[in-house]
């Protein structure tokens, strides 16, 4: 590629892209359009660190130190520059090819070391469990008059149904209602669903869906670095939150940590 000496700030991220840099530093796994890794800027051994386009530039976010930025940011930060050093390194590497033969070389010595594979489902083989909730007239009155969230929400964060669960009831005294009708909460990263939590319309009682990620965040596809987070302990909160537009993220349960560690 010729030197790019006459690029503008945008135009010099675009044909750098930040994907591309950041495979130089770190272990990096596709999702759908994103990109997921391990934050570099802080310890951390589940990926909280996203990229994804942003009005035709890829911009970073992570979702456990809170540092975010375009491209520039990221030379910035991991190369301990000025703003004004991070644009001429910028510069060159857009008047360059070699740098990007290097990075595969970096992504192709990363070993993911201790990993357990986790299950994950396509987000299109899901349609089926949200229609079985709308089909559901209990599950339904149970979201809209119980817990006071309408069915639009409840469609807009891809809510489902299953009339029965195979998965671990924690407290025995509920096993009683194995088979009374459980709405069911996705979490999505992508176009792939990693985790389920389902919590019973018979009784207070949760379950997880076994082999999935557990450490998973519901609502994380929506949030952008643009307006503030909120987090909430309950998938029920974050709908309620949602429907007030405000984006809500919901851990998994209390006993979740939400440090960077």
């Amino acid at each position: 590629m010729a030197e790019q000496k006459g690029s503008t700030a945008d135009e010099l991220k675009k044909l750098v892209l930040l994907h591309d840099v950041a495979a130089g530093a770190m272990k990096l796994e596709k999702r759908g359009s994103e990109w997921w890794a391990c934050c570099p800027f802080h310890g951390e051994d589940t990926p909280s660190f996203k990229i994804s386009e942003h009005k035709g530039c890829e911009v970073f976010h992570c979702f456990g130190c809170g540092k975010s930025g375009s491209v520039v940011d990221f030379i910035e930060l991991h190369e301990h520059l000025t703003t004004a050093e991070a644009f001429k390194r910028l510069n060159e590497l857009a008047g360059t090819t070699e740098w990007r033969e290097e990075a595969k070389k970096v992504q192709a010595t990363f070993k993911n070391i201790g990993d357990v594979p986790k299950t994950t489902m396509p987000l299109i083989a899901w349609a089926s469990k949200e229609a079985a909730l709308l089909k559901n007239p209990d599950a339904l009155k149970w979201l809209t008059e119980t817990r006071g969230i309408s069915i639009e929400t409840a469609q807009a964060l891809h809510f489902g149904f299953a009339q029965s669960t195979k998965n671990k009831i924690i407290n025995p005294e509920n096993e009683q209602y194995r088979d009374k009708g459980w709405v069911m909460f996705p979490r999505i990263v992508g176009d792939k669903i990693v985790a389920i939590k389902m919590r019973s319309i018979a009784c207070k009682e949760f379950t997880q869906v076994a082999g999935m990620d557990p450490k998973a965040l519901f609502n994380s596809e929506t949030v952008n670095m643009l307006e503030p987070v909120f987090v909430v302990e309950g998938e029920c909160d974050a709908a309620i939150m949602e429907q007030a537009d405000f984006r809500t993220v919901s851990i998994p349960d209390s006993t979740t940590k939400i440090t960077p560690e």
